[in-house]
């Protein structure tokens, strides 16, 4: 339960690509794509919850792990919702 509790609280925490073109009549389209949690969020979660190195390393793989699932959905649903 712990490391789902982290991976939803540090989803804010993942940066986002952003990636753009200008059309005609000065219309643009922008799109922003998820990237993984980073190492240092993970660590700042860590040290915030006084973890041992082994439960950080622990953690850090699954989300990892967690972030690897998501970003393969997230990919396929933008395929889905573009057609």
């Amino acid at each position: 339960m712990w490391i789902w509790r982290a991976w939803h609280r540090l989803h804010d925490e993942r940066p986002h690509t952003v990636a753009g073109f200008g059309g005609g009549l000065g219309g643009v389209m922008i799109k922003s794509a998820p990237g993984r949690i980073t190492w240092s969020s993970v660590r700042d979660w860590c040290l915030h919850h006084r973890y041992s190195t082994e439960e950080m390393a622990f953690l850090e793989r699954c989300l990892a792990a967690m972030d690897e699932e998501y970003l393969l959905w997230w990919g396929q649903q933008q395929k889905v919702d573009g057609k």
